[in-house]
């Protein structure tokens, strides 16, 4: 069944210019994914004829991340399944349906040959009847999403069949016109991805200073005193929170104070938070009001299977159970006590989670013996400014990018979806 929109015309004018409607099928053809065994095909190693099998993980935004692929070999893999330059990947088949249909273009790295997984489909553009640059946009833009979303309607199964992408109906200009289009988008495109990298050089960089700094190897001028070990009980007050009880809303509706959750501990220094609570909620509950410069850590979500949000408070917040908090004694800075936190994050999971619980949760008593060097309180200072500081310049690299995301879909939508435009 075609899933175009009954009220899209087969041509409209846009700056006198003619763009007609295609469907997908017009355009180019989709190829199923490689359907395989994995006791027969799927490889353990690499070997030099196997071929990388991409899956719907390595399709993120807009983008493929090849870092990790599985492989196949060759004999269950058909010459079209062998993806190509412009090549369109997309997501097919997921128990989240919210991801079906996410799409990306391939363009080959040095190693290969790469080929598709079963819960992947791959659109091929003809080069003959559309630019396979432009066509790659056609999967960025909310056009796209919606003839998704009204493929997948009324299905109890979250799954996009090639048909329906061929089916697919868009606006298209002429030959010219496209190729200034995908133009114009691929600079951009370009500048987004120069930003993306140059956030990680930093952040590799801000790694190494960390993993040096905070070990002792290197001290910074004018430092040689001693550093000293320190469980992570004796280096402050600790506390713990609870939630008010949600169906009283004269604990929430306009409340003033930040109320922490595990999910807003996507930052390292929190000054808001989602959810607010009142001060009927603090003399209530007895809910516990952290001062700023308090570094709170989650100590029971599902998240820390990958790693530990932690974060320092920069105005007064309460926080719920699944937190624990602590609160730096004077001769600990509260900066300094974030960065180390954070750098052994993944030694503090390894060593305090606890086994067999349905939740992943930390051992309040195990966190608490976990220890770390600490340094004179002035040269701790030291230490959190330059990695502060480095940590300020990633956030506005990411800024900047997150202002250039915005800016590309808009201009995705502007020059793809045939609204009239300035040459």
């Amino acid at each position: 069944m075609a899933v175009a929109p009954s009220s899209l015309p087969n041509a409209t004018q846009v700056d006198g210019e003619r763009w007609e409607a295609h469907r997908l099928a017009d355009l180019g053809k989709c190829y199923r994914g490689v359907s395989y065994d994995p006791d027969r095909h799927l490889l353990e190693r690499p070997r030099p004829d196997s071929i990388q099998l991409l899956r719907s993980n390595n399709v993120q935004v807009a983008s493929l991340d090849l870092a990790e692929t599985q492989h196949v070999v060759p004999s269950c893999v058909a010459p079209d399944q062998i993806m190509r330059t412009h090549d369109i990947l997309i997501c097919t088949a997921n128990g989240s349906k919210e991801l079906v249909g996410k799409a990306a273009a391939f363009a080959p790295p040095d190693a290969g040959p790469y080929t598709f997984g079963a819960f992947m489909s791959c659109f091929r553009p003809n080069p003959a009847a559309v630019s396979p640059r432009f066509a790659s946009y056609l999967f960025q833009t909310t056009e796209y999403r919606r003839q998704v979303a009204l493929a997948l309607a009324g299905s109890s199964i979250n799954n996009l069949r090639p048909a329906q992408i061929e089916d697919m109906v868009f606006r298209v200009p002429d030959r010219a016109r496209q190729e200034v289009i995908a133009g114009v988008l691929d600079a951009a495109t370009a500048f987004l991805g120069t930003l993306g990298g140059l956030a990680s050089k930093k952040e590799a960089i801000r790694q190494g200073a960390t993993d040096q700094l905070l070990s002792g190897r290197l001290r910074l001028e004018g430092f040689d005193g001693p550093w000293l070990e320190r469980r992570l009980g004796d280096v402050g007050r600790w506390s713990g929170g609870m939630t008010p009880s949600m169906a009283n809303p004269d604990f929430w509706d306009h409340g003033t104070t930040p109320w922490v959750a595990s999910g807003d501990v996507k930052r390292h220094r929190l000054t808001d938070t989602a959810l607010h609570i009142t001060d009927a909620a603090i003399d209530m509950t007895g809910a516990t009001i952290l001062p700023r410069g308090s570094v709170v850590i989650v100590t029971r979500s599902g998240i820390l299977r990958r790693y530990l949000p932690v974060a320092t408070l920069l105005k007064p917040m309460a926080v719920n159970q699944d937190m624990k908090a602590v609160i730096p004694n004077p001769d600990v800075d509260s900066e300094f006590l974030l960065q180390a936190i954070r750098a052994n994050g993944s030694q503090i999971l390894a060593t305090c989670l606890k086994a067999g619980t349905t939740v992943e949760s930390i051992e309040y008593s195990w966190l608490k013996d976990y220890a770390l060097l600490l340094p004179p309180l002035t040269e701790q200072q030291a230490i959190a400014a330059v990695l502060h500081d480095m940590d300020a310049e990633i956030e506005a690299l990411e800024a900047q990018r997150s202002k250039a995301a915005l800016l590309l879909q808009g201009m995705i939508e502007k020059l793809m979806l045939a609204t009239p435009w300035l040459a």
